[in-house]
């Protein structure tokens, strides 16, 4: 996939990296260094539009058609309203003009909740996000369509959310009226988040007859609990624990997306500097639930590496970035 980033406002200039400006500090996102235009391939295209130094619209056109709006309370960002096929809206809420937390809600309903948790020097050091029980399947949904929005790229890998699929994975009429809670943390490095580290769990049910095989390695005593169970029920329960783990290193050079709160907490919207490399470590180990047993019955491991090579301008702003060696952004001549 190519993605270009073109044209920065001529106005602007380049931000001083000062201790004042070298993380996130809740301040509205008003980079000096202004996006007009992003490109996804020769089609897709996304135009920014600023009032003065704010950020109120981003146009979609090609074969995504929408809108992204931003308002505001004073100088922070308080509502970002995604309108394509459905609409996903974030709501920011601060306290002493600090993040707080902020929710999602796809086509009116609120699907999940992030409280901001902060370390002693006010830095935010990460977020306990809660989703409700039905979000679990929609992750599912959204992630074969290659989504990666919000609550829901802080709960399910991909490769995770295609093997659940597979099994037949549903939520049962308990976990359906539940909340689900994972715990995302930051560890920081010289104003770049150096890693972070996500854990959380959700309660589903399974096909058996999809995990026969795996079912038949379980040892003698386990099979005959699992198989009585079955007896007298057609789904098997199960609890699906998730462990992410991911890595960056950075350059030295300015990050154009410092503060911007699009697309929730990131990395890269905390970081001062741009993604080098990005490694990620995802586990995700499913047991069985019988009465209080809980009996293994798979683990699996997802490994991914990215390396990312820039071009810059004379202000050190990234006029090409090439993922793996493809192109994915071209801005700022």
């Amino acid at each position: 996939m190519l993605m270009s980033l073109v044209s920065c406002r001529e106005d602007s200039y380049v931000i001083p990296l000062t201790k004042d400006n070298d993380v996130m500090n809740d301040e509205m996102y008003s980079p000096e260094v202004k996006i007009d235009q992003v490109k996804n391939g020769t089609v897709d295209v996304a135009q920014w539009v600023w009032n003065g130094d704010r950020l109120t619209d981003i146009r979609l056109s090609g074969n995504t058609e929408g809108t992204v709006k931003f308002s505001y309370a004073g100088d922070r960002v308080k509502e970002v309203v995604t309108t394509t096929d459905e609409q996903r809206r974030l709501v920011y809420t601060y306290s002493n003009n600090m993040l707080k937390r902020y929710s999602i809600f796809i086509d009116g309903d609120q699907k999940g909740t992030a409280l901001v948790t902060r370390n002693s020097e006010d830095r935010i050091s990460g977020a306990n996000i809660t989703f409700s029980g039905q979000y679990v399947i929609d992750m599912m949904q959204r992630f074969r369509n290659g989504d990666n929005t919000l609550i829901s790229k802080y709960a399910m890998p991909q490769e995770f959310a295609t093997l659940l699929d597979g099994m037949g994975a549903t939520l049962d009429e308990t976990a359906s009226k539940e909340t689900h809670n994972f715990k995302l943390v930051f560890n920081w490095y010289k104003g770049n988040v150096a890693s972070e580290v996500l854990n959380g769990s959700v309660r589903l049910e399974i096909d058996p007859q999809r995990v026969v095989e795996d079912l038949s390695v379980l040892s003698a005593e386990m099979r005959m609990m699992v198989y009585s169970y079955l007896s007298s029920h057609n789904q098997l329960p199960v609890k699906v624990s998730f462990t992410d783990i991911a890595t960056y290193t950075y350059d030295e050079m300015h990050n154009p997306y410092h503060g911007y709160l699009g697309d929730g907490l990131t990395a890269k919207c905390l970081s001062k500097n741009n993604i080098l490399t990005a490694t990620t470590k995802a586990n995700m180990r499913i047991d069985i639930l019988i009465g209080s047993l809980e009996i293994p019955l798979m683990n699996r491991n997802v490994n991914q590496e990215s390396a990312y090579t820039y071009l810059y301008n004379d202000g050190g702003f990234p006029v090409h970035i090439a993922r793996d060696g493809l192109t994915v952004i071209d801005y700022c001549e």
